[in-house]
């Protein structure tokens, strides 16, 4: 098994939805991002530049999030995922992207979410 390392309940502000009126007013995103990489170097050397820098990673995120507007979690995700994969030294990347408060049924909400997980050369 891999080392992982976890950000989790990343909130953003961002105008993402399928609907016009969803692209019109921003809206709360949470954010669970996952990388597996091997940390038995950064734990032996306890030297920042070893390891995977979880600001960077947090600012990779933020800047899909705060990008261009997109109608799915689903494109999020993958891009989210991608971007990490381009960018970082991990193996595999899991995103989970959450939007609270969408309507479900007559004055019903709920927070709908999308999960993806990559691989490197996969």
């Amino acid at each position: 098994m891999a080392d992982v390392i976890r950000l989790q309940g990343m909130t953003f502000s961002a105008a993402h939805g399928a609907s016009p009126g969803e692209r019109m007013s921003e809206r709360r995103f949470i954010v669970d991002l996952e990388v597996e990489a091997d940390l038995r170097h950064a734990g032996a050397t306890d030297d920042l530049a070893d390891t995977v820098n979880y600001s960077t990673l947090h600012g990779a995120v933020r800047d899909v999030l705060t990008g261009p507007p997109v109608n799915l979690l689903e494109t999020l995700a993958e891009r989210i995922a991608q971007r990490v994969l381009r960018d970082f030294p991990v193996t595999a990347v899991r995103v989970r992207v959450g939007k609270p408060g969408v309507p479900v049924d007559e004055g019903g909400r709920a927070m709908a979410s999308v999960e993806v997980r990559r691989e490197r050369g996969a």
